[in-house]
This record gives C-alpha cells, structure tokens and sequence, in this order.
C-alpha cells in the first residue's frame, strides 16, 4: 500500500489570471533534474459550468509537486522514475493517494520545479473541458517554473487515478501516476473489513543487450513488472485475520494487459472503471486491461496460509525473465 494524501489548506497561494501557461521551446531530457522553487505565474482553470462552494471548508485542497528519483523497484535493481510528490515531501511511484468523498470540490494545485513540462489528468473523475489536462486543453503542458490549478467537483465516486498526459507515452511510463477514490455518499452494497489499492504497471530496465524482454520480443521491451511500484519478492502483502474480508481496487496503468489470479479463492467483481455493478460476480482470473479499474472483495475463508494473487501472463511474473518475480504478491493469514 502507499500513504494516502490528506488535503492541506494553501489558500494564501492562490492567484489568478485568465490564461494558460505557456512552455519553452526544447527539452533536453537527459537534465531531468529539479530545481529549488517555483518563481513563475500562477495559473487556476476556471469552468463557467461549476463554482466554488462559498465554504471554504468544503473545498478539498491538495499540493503536488514533480521530482526525478532512482525508483529501487526490487533489491539490487534501481531505474530512474519521475514522481509526483506532495508538497515538502518525497516523490513516489505511484504517488500520493487522493482521496475526497463524492460532492466534495477539489482544488489540486501542481507546482512544477521538475526540468519538463507536465499535466495531470484525472481519468475517470469526468472534470469539466479546462481541467482535462489533455493535449486539447494543454498542448504545452505547464513548464518549469509555473503552477497550475485544477478545480472541480468530484461527482463520479469510485476508484480512478490521475496521470501526466504530456507527451504520455513516455511521462507516464516513467511513473507519473497515483490512485484518486471518490468515496461514495452511499455505502457500498459489498462490506469489507479492510482495504488496498494496487496500481499494475511494466517498465524497461537495463542495458537493450541485456534485456530477456527484447531478445524474446516481448511487447515494448518490458522486462520488470510491479504492483505499487515493486517487483516481487519487494512486493508488499496484503495481511488479514481468517474471516475478515479485503477490498482490493485494481488500476492498470500500465500499457499492457494483465489478468490477475488469485491462488485458493474466489473473489467478488463490485465496480469497474468506479462504477457500482448491479449484479456483481465471483471470479479467480481477473483480466484489465490499460486505464481499467476493478473493486474485487475476497474473504479469508481458506486454511491460513501465503496466498498468491498474481499476472497470470506468465512473463509478467518475472523479473528480466527469471521466475518468480514481476507482478505477484501474497495474501497472508
């Protein structure tokens, strides 16, 4: 699990103006380095179709940042990862959880001292046009040196995650995203005892000559695959005492399809894509796809034991072609 991000007030902060930030020209991007402040404009998106609450105490307000890190994805492999960061805090892959409740109005404030320019999308939130923070909206992303500010309602509860949409092939391969839950005014039909968020994705490490994935034409070279950032054996298990029960939201954002099985159970499919089914169902192989989201609730009803919950797509679960590895952690109990 990663730490979750409370809200901070940073009303002080704020300023406005009527346009947009607007990139340099050339990225070298072999300085990915960050710099100490941000000293240029401050720029808020506002929609016509959607105002603050008059109660300040109403609006949600969230801080991130953008750093360059060596990402140590299991003991002995370490690759560079851009990380979202809460403000005065470390970057993260994934970064930092947000969480606010349906009806809530969010402000999240991006203060980029990162060399490149960057967006955040918040996919599946359904925002209003100006705070898509796509390539319709923002073509030149907000460079080094500016703040952005995105505000709008949280309408659509559920799990979602908000990612880089500049140049996204490449940002969000580096690590740029993090989980955003929208906890619903209504319960949920399907109780839990706990909770975990787990966020799927693939990256390409070391030198091409190599790499298992390229010699064996894997798709895009991939040769380690992590849950919240770690391969396995770092991957971090979910624990429980027999007869509670686990909510597990599942983001895939990675590039690639992975089918997610769970050793001795089965489990409940709640939600995808953040949405409440009206008829749920039982399943052990989960297949998600890019950009999806599943809720699965499983219950500690087996013998106490390590249990895996892995990508049956077997190169998946490897680490540079060496098996176990990649994408399989345990439920203990």
């Amino acid at each position: 699990m990663f730490k979750k991000f409370m809200g901070v007030v940073t009303a002080s902060v704020i300023a406005f103006t009527g346009g947009y930030a607007i990139a340099g020209t050339g990225h070298d991007y072999s300085t990915t380095h960050s710099v100490p402040k941000v000293n240029g404009r401050v720029i808020i998106a506002k929609s016509k179709m959607e105002q603050p609450p008059k109660d300040k105490s109403k609006i949600k307000t969230f801080v991130l940042d953008v750093e360059s890190f060596e990402l140590e994805l299991l003991p002995g492999v370490k690759t560079e990862a851009w990380g979202f960061k809460p403000e005065g805090g470390r970057p993260s892959v994934p970064g930092p959880e947000i969480r606010v409740k349906e009806g809530d109005y969010v402000r999240v404030i991006l203060k980029n001292t990162h060399a490149l320019p960057h967006t955040i999308h918040f996919h599946g939130v359904d925002t209003p046009f100006d705070m898509d923070g796509a390539d319709t909206t923002q073509a030149e992303g907000i460079p080094n040196g500016e703040t952005f500010i995105y505000e709008f309602y949280a309408k659509v509860p559920g799990t979602h995650f908000y990612h880089c949409h500049y140049q996204t092939f490449l940002h969000l391969n580096m690590g740029m995203y993090g989980a955003f839950i929208v906890e619903p005014r209504k319960p949920d039909k399907v109780k839990a005892d706990k909770e975990a968020t787990l966020i799927l994705d693939e990256w390409r490490v070391g030198e091409d000559e190599d790499n298992f994935a390229l010699k064996n034409n894997w798709p895009y070279g991939y040769n380690y695959f992590t849950i919240n950032g770690k391969a396995e054996p770092a991957t971090e298990a979910i624990e429980l005492k027999k007869g509670q029960s686990v909510k597990i939201r599942l983001i895939n954002a990675g590039d690639m399809s992975h089918t997610m099985h769970l050793h001795g159970h089965k489990f409940l499919v709640t939600h995808t894509d953040g949405i409440e089914l009206s008829a749920p169902y039982w399943k052990d192989s989960l297949s998600i796809g890019p950009s999806e989201r599943y809720d699965i609730v499983m219950k500690a009803d087996n013998e106490s034991g390590v249990w895996m919950f892995h990508d049956h797509v077997m190169p998946a679960a490897t680490n540079n072609g060496q098996y176990p590895g990649g994408m399989t952690m345990h439920i203990k109990y």
